[in-house]
């Protein structure tokens, strides 16, 4: 798969302070590496209405509102696909311990009876499917320009 990056706006915030705010997402893929950030109403002077960087973990669905081609569905299909691939190139697990669910921090002396590894030994690369990347690729460019993202 080809690099790619993009900016989409998902969705918009109800209200931080009394004023309401865009949220943006900076897609970037490069050398199979996946690296999504996102900041919550940036301004000019750097700063931003809400958070900034890895966002996901913000988003409910009563408080946000999708933005023009997105649904919530769509949101929830990027913030799975966050949560997932994101920093692909440093996992702390191999495939197998990912499979089975074991994260470093609910076992970080974790052996894998398969292939031998430690748990957080060394980081791991997990591949982004090509269907992946196509859904990445296919979200909409955002409409508006944000100050910074």
């Amino acid at each position: 798969m080809d690099n790619f990056r993009k900016i989409i706006q998902p969705y918009n915030g109800k209200t931080y302070g009394g004023r309401g705010f865009k949220v943006y997402v900076n897609i970037e893929y490069e050398n199979d590496r996946l690296s999504l950030t996102g900041v919550e109403g940036p301004l000019p002077s750097g700063n931003c209405l809400g958070s900034c960087g890895q966002i996901d973990m913000h988003y409910k669905h009563d408080d946000y509102t999708p933005a023009k081609g997105w649904s919530h569905e769509t949101i929830d299909q990027l913030m799975f696909i966050w949560k997932l691939y994101h920093l692909n190139d440093m996992k702390s697990g191999c495939e197998h311990q990912r499979m089975a669910g074991i994260t470093y921090d609910d076992e970080p002396k974790h052996i894998c009876p398969i292939c031998g590894y430690k748990i957080g030994s060394a980081w791991k690369h997990m591949k982004v499917p090509d269907d992946v990347l196509e859904i990445l690729k296919g979200y909409p460019e955002a409409e508006t320009k944000p100050a910074w993202v």
